[in-house]
């Protein structure tokens, strides 16, 4: 991923925040410094009850689902269509 796109994600999570609430400069830094972006290829996994799943994502681009499997049915619960969080709980 190029620097010029790590900005505009960065941008994108702080401009969402910022609909919030008024968000500070140690924020900014933090999200600045802190933030891992990833670009993950269609039909592979982001999130599975087998890891840990400490991280939060922001999604900038793209459709993600949740579901769980009931037998060998995969039924969805949510979906979420890109300038939202997801995390599991």
């Amino acid at each position: 991923m190029s620097e010029a796109q790590k900005s505009s994600g960065i941008n994108a999570v702080l401009n969402y925040f910022s609909t919030l609430t008024p968000i500070s400069e140690g924020f900014i830094h933090e999200i600045g410094t802190h933030a891992i972006f990833m670009e993950i290829s269609k039909n592979k996994y982001i999130l599975s009850p087998l890891d840990d799943n400490a991280a939060v994502y922001f999604i900038l681009k793209g459709v993600v689902r949740g579901f769980v499997k009931d037998d060998n049915k995969e039924i969805t619960t949510w979906i979420s269509m890109g300038n939202e969080f997801i995390g599991a709980i």
